[in-house]
């Protein structure tokens, strides 16, 4: 791969002088490619896949969504809807929307990371709810929680170029994954439609409403059942959690 900082010096030696002065067009430069590295921490497997690319796409991101601050840990957030809507002249030799999807996945990743730490759900929280509580509960999701609906299944994608194999792009079909921290590790699961429109739907009215939305309700609590006993700390404490919840 060939050097970013040869990159943005290629873009010094193209700058009129008139426009900036040479130590203004180091240092500008020398941000941008710093914004750069900091990017291809963020979204590794884009910086992997899409190679020499990269930096080109990343540069025609900065341009349209510029930093809001000079703290650098957030210049990804708009990554993949940019991709997603500004980038049909690039050739990636795959679709946009596969590109996207991956951005989006890692994008996640991060704001999972770094998501605050608070009080969660234990089990014997809700194991000590009575029945006429569960026509009014609510489970929020955690801060360091997250649903992410794509289009396609990237995580063996991501996973691939972690060993720096590039795999085969995977056929086109929804996908839901659920991010979670556990101990401060993040960990993600792949969840079924109905049990992700059922987790957007309970934290905005009961679960039996909920539930009674969606085809074969019955299974699908069944399912939110089983979730909220083996990760209880993908939603906040009910000691904190509001009466309706807000999705994160």
């Amino acid at each position: 791969m060939s050097s970013e900082f040869d990159y943005f010096k290629n873009m010094i030696l193209k700058e009129s002088i008139s426009d900036l002065n040479l130590g203004e067009r180091v240092y500008k430069n020398a941000y941008f490619a710093r914004l750069i590295e900091v990017m291809g921490k963020h979204f590794p497997t884009l910086e992997f896949i899409l190679d020499d690319l990269f930096p080109h796409l990343v540069r025609d991101y900065l341009n349209s969504h510029k930093p809001s601050s000079w703290a650098v840990d957030n210049v990804g957030l708009n990554f993949a809807n940019f991709i997603y809507q500004n980038t049909s002249h690039y050739d990636f030799g795959v679709s946009s929307r596969l590109i996207g999807d991956i951005a989006s996945f890692e994008e996640t990743q991060n704001q999972c990371a770094v998501a605050k730490n608070e009080s969660l759900l234990k089990s014997e929280q809700f194991e000590k709810l009575k029945p006429d509580d569960w026509n009014s509960v609510r489970f929020p999701f955690a801060s360091s929680s997250f649903l992410l609906s794509l289009h396609y299944p990237v995580h063996e994608i991501i996973e691939a170029a972690q060993k720096k194999i590039l795999s085969e792009p995977p056929l086109q079909e929804p996908t839901f994954y659920l991010f979670y921290r556990q101990e401060n590790d993040m960990h993600w699961l792949i969840v079924p439609e109905r049990l992700a429109i059922f987790l957007q739907r309970q934290m905005s009215e009961s679960l039996l409403s909920a539930a009674k939305a969606i085809e074969n309700g019955e299974e699908v609590l069944i399912e939110f059942t089983q979730l909220l006993t083996q990760k209880p700390h993908i939603f906040k404490s009910l000691n904190c959690a509001p009466e309706k919840g807000v999705n994160q």
